[in-house]
């Protein structure tokens, strides 16, 4: 239910040190997304009352004049 991610490159590995994704016990559902900046320094972003497949509205791909 775990997926740690670091980064290859290390230009990019100065900035990032690794990426969590913890995976909910519902299939194609993210529990949270936790960026690792350093060991003392991280943003994490929580997700809540998701909704898969759910029907979006046309007018969201019209293009706008």
């Amino acid at each position: 239910r775990r997926i740690l991610l670091t980064p290859s490159d290390k230009s990019l590995a100065d900035m990032i040190a690794r990426i969590e994704l913890v995976l909910s016990q519902h299939p194609g559902v993210i529990e949270t997304v936790t960026i690792y900046e350093s060991e003392h320094s991280y943003t994490r972003l929580i997700f809540q009352h998701v909704e898969i497949n759910r029907p979006l509205d046309r007018r969201l791909f019209e293009e706008i004049p």
